[in-house]
């Protein structure tokens, strides 16, 4: 686990960077998948892994609040797509 503010800013910058380096991954193969969609992809996963990375690596007590701040308008987004396109996948 590392602390952002006890820890040299280096170490503290290489795990953001390898969740945002898992990340890209894996929105590269859900953008190279069949299956995927075109719903997220190589540019959201990323941003997600930063997000948390810095929402659990500085403020860890407002995770669940961060979470619901991305669950809540992805869900309405998704739903709103679901009902123009008239279909779930």
């Amino acid at each position: 686990m590392v602390d952002p503010l006890t820890d040299p800013l280096t170490e503290v910058l290489v795990h953001l960077l390898v969740g945002v380096a898992l990340g890209a991954l894996v929105g590269l193969e859900r953008e190279q998948s069949e299956s995927g969609g075109t719903f997220a992809g190589s540019r959201t996963f990323p941003l997600f892994a930063l997000y948390g990375g810095l929402v659990s690596g500085f403020f860890p007590r407002l995770l669940p609040i961060a979470l619901g701040l991305l669950v809540v308008p992805l869900t309405v987004a998704y739903a709103g797509k679901v009902w123009q396109e008239g279909t779930s996948g």
